[in-house]
């Protein structure tokens, strides 16, 4: 099962991944002057793993938790009813945590592909501007060696 999920994933991923790229290359030159290449590295790498992630493993350790779940409190509220009732009186306070704190998660993942996008960008340039300036010394090397 696991491996069938995670391959699954990573067939998913594949296709979108293809249909992004199409979907660039057919995108006219004003797209890519008021966008970062930078930004569209890191939403073309950071959120397709994201996607992936969420189709393959999250999905199966979904299914997973949600049986085991089940069947254990099955099995506890046949041993014991009212202990199981006590067992599971914090729950609601637990998916109230859990909420909080994936909020607070999603929000990091936000500042950090901002970041991420920002580091992208500055690489992209910087090597723009490398290759332009060993293009730039070629040309002048080959003015000073030309015969006058």
């Amino acid at each position: 099962m696991r491996v069938l999920l995670v391959g699954l994933s990573r067939d998913v991923e594949y296709d979108i991944r293809n249909d992004l790229f199409a979907r660039l290359v057919s995108l006219n030159h004003d797209f890519y002057a008021r966008s970062r290449t930078g930004d569209l590295m890191a939403r073309a790498t950071n959120d397709l793993n994201a996607v992936r992630m969420m189709l393959g493993p999250a999905m199966m350790y979904w299914a997973e938790t949600s049986l085991t779940f089940v069947l254990a409190v099955g099995v506890m509220a046949a041993v014991d009813w009212r202990l199981t009732l006590w067992a599971l009186s914090p729950t609601p306070l637990v998916s109230v945590v859990v909420v909080l704190f994936g909020r607070q998660i999603h929000a990091r993942f936000e500042r950090i592909q901002a970041l991420f996008s920002d580091i992208s960008s500055r690489v992209q340039e910087n090597l723009s501007g490398a290759r332009y300036y060993a293009r730039m010394c070629k040309k002048i090397r080959s003015w000073n060696d030309s015969p006058r």
